[in-house]
């Protein structure tokens, strides 16, 4: 569903909110994590989009072609 572009666009806003809520209890229910805020913010207060980071991220081969991936 997250590889339909058109989809993604379409009901963004939506998939955002239910995406961040997955995170959430991901962190605080699963793995009893409670210090970090979901969303993230940057220093200058801006929120950091995880539905945009988790689409590039599979996009470019997902999380072990980042971290051992070549530069």
């Amino acid at each position: 569903m997250l590889d339909d572009r058109e989809y993604v666009f379409k009901y963004k806003v939506d998939l955002q909110r239910k995406f961040e809520k997955m995170i959430r209890w991901f962190l605080n229910e699963y793995m009893g994590i409670n210090s970090r805020p979901v969303p993230p913010y940057y220093l200058d207060q801006r929120k950091i989009d995880l539905l945009s980071l988790y689409i590039l991220v599979a996009k470019d081969g997902g999380y072990p072609q980042k971290t051992y991936g070549q530069s």
